[in-house]
């Protein structure tokens, strides 16, 4: 239920007192505003959570890279452009879903 009295003026957040129709109105708008803050929130969240993911994928992959040219160092073009297609890889499907 909201905070607002629907018979009597409610102030505002300089001050003024608002009508019932005005009050109605600002709550409205103010619960949109308040919905676009919480999607901006969880995008941003989830932006930093993908980052977080592709820099711990991309650690591992070096450390296997790393470990493969001591086995086989004639492969570290091909380890390069894994490591590389990862990466643009991730990118491109950060910028299409977020």
């Amino acid at each position: 239920m909201s905070d607002l009295n629907l018979f009597s003026s409610a102030p505002s957040q300089s001050g003024h007192r608002l009508g019932g129709a005005v009050a109605r109105q600002v709550k409205r708008e103010s619960d949109v505003v308040a919905a676009h803050v919480e999607v901006a929130a969880l995008q941003e969240a989830g932006h930093a959570f993908l980052a977080s993911t592709a820099l711990h994928n991309a650690s591992v992959l070096v450390a296997q890279a790393e470990a493969a040219m001591r086995v086989a160092p004639g492969g570290r073009d091909i380890y390069a452009q894994i490591l590389e297609g990862y990466a643009i890889g991730v990118m491109r499907r950060q910028q299409r879903h977020l």
